[in-house]
């Protein structure tokens, strides 16, 4: 019987999703992801030869970091839905987390487990050109990699989480 029940819970159903995004609200998030990648890169190309110029380089956790921030503000200002109120980005009353990432899928830092809050997702290339951008609905712990004792980070096991992905812009 514990065999057949770990079976069963391996087939997902596909989450409610009460509130979907809107086609609008798909077409403002992604004008907003495109305008700060545009954004970004005009930034990068005034700043990447100055770093070579004293033999650094832009770390892919910095640009993250700070266009993700842009983003998430840009989506406030754009799509009435999205709040920030004190305890991070919501949605309906539903929490979002906004996350840029390099290449594809989504990292998440293991000390925070997912909680049923819903992701934003942005991969980008080398180039720092967004390539996806999609939503992870009520994320849950067994869609990621299991925790490992090194390192604090966790991926998205896209073929355990396609029932729970929308996807916005695909390339």
């Amino acid at each position: 019987m514990e065999n057949l029940a770990s079976q069963l819970s391996l087939l997902r159903r596909a989450p409610e999703r009460e509130f979907p995004l809107t086609a609008e609200e798909c077409r403002q998030i992604c004008d907003v992801v495109e305008s700060e990648f545009d954004n970004a890169r005009r930034c990068m190309d005034r700043v990447k030869p100055i770093l070579a110029e004293h033999r650094m380089e832009l770390r892919s956790g910095a640009f993250s970091e700070s266009v993700g921030k842009n983003i998430e503000q840009s989506v406030i200002g754009t799509c009435p839905q999205f709040v920030l109120p004190e305890s991070g980005l919501h949605r309906r009353g539903e929490r979002w987390e906004l996350k840029v990432c390099k290449d594809n899928g989504l990292i998440i830092n293991q000390c925070s487990p997912p909680e049923g809050e819903h992701y934003l997702v942005v991969n980008y290339s080398g180039e720092f050109k967004p390539t996806r951008v999609w939503v992870l609905w009520h994320s849950a712990d067994d869609l990621f990699t299991e925790r490992r004792s090194n390192s604090n980070m966790r991926t998205l096991v896209m073929a355990l989480a396609e029932q729970n992905i929308q996807r916005l812009a695909w390339t």
